[in-house]
Formats: C-alpha cells, structure tokens, sequence
C-alpha cells in the first residue's frame, strides 16, 4: 500500500512508475544486481547511531573496504565518506556523534537517498505487563516484564 501510494505521487508529477511486490528473496537478490532505478525498503541499526547505516547504503561502493554494500543506487560523495571514515575511527562518542551528524547531513542534502516515509512500531502489553519496544522492531521474550 505504501509503494502504490508513493507510484501514485509520483506519477502524478510526470514520473513513470510500476509497482512490483515481491519476496524478499527475489527482491534482494534483483536489487543487488541494480535492477531497479527506485525501491522502497527499510533499514534499521541495532548500534543506535547512524555509522553501519551510513557505511552500508551512502559511502562510496568498494567491496574492498565493505562499503556501499546497500548503496544500489552507487551514490558517491568524497566528503561524506571521509567523514564516515573520520567516524568509524574515533572513540570519542561526542566527536564521533558529530562526525556522524554531519555525513548524514551530506547524504541527506546531497539526495544520496529520500525519506519519504518512516515506519511508525506500535507495542501493546496486556495490563500489569511492560514492553521495551526495539529500534530493529523485534519484540523478544526478555524484553517483556511484568
């Protein structure tokens, strides 16, 4: 429903769009050939910062270093990755936050990728239960305590 509302929109501005729904199986396998030129999926990080997101769908593609691994569209931005790689090297949280802020700030402006919709989780617990809800959207026993 939210790829054909998205095709819907866009086709509305001019743009040619045909939705194909399919597995999971096929469709990683067809988007990490390049087959498409505009895909919705989701990505989470269960690090809680932007750094194995960033590294995996904007830096530069290089299979040598593992990265752009997730980055189909083989967008490339010299500065982000050498703030990503100032990042990944640096144990000083805040700088590193910062660093990572700013690459993001790069991939976003840049039109490395285009957030056009955030997945909204909703948890319910049964009345005396507590739920810690996840950022990888997971709901495990153990995080569930009365």
């Amino acid at each position: 429903q939210v790829a054909q509302a998205i095709a819907s929109m866009l086709s509305r501005i001019g743009i040619q769009t045909r939705v194909e729904a399919m597995p999971s199986a096929t469709f990683f396998t067809r988007a990490n050939k390049l087959d498409f030129s505009f895909m919705l999926a989701g990505w989470g990080a269960d690090t809680g910062e932007a750094g194995s997101s960033l590294k995996s769908l904007l830096a530069t593609y290089d299979p040598a270093k593992g990265w752009g691994a997730s980055n189909r569209g083989r967008y490339s931005n010299a500065a982000l990755d050498a703030k990503l790689s100032a990042a990944l090297t640096t144990i000083d949280d805040r700088a590193r936050e910062k660093l990572l802020q700013d690459a993001t700030e790069i991939g976003i402006k840049d039109y490395g990728v285009i957030p056009l919709y955030f997945q909204i989780n909703v948890w319910a617990a049964r009345k005396g239960y507590n739920v810690v809800p996840r950022q990888d959207e997971r709901t495990h026993a153990f995080a569930i305590s009365k």
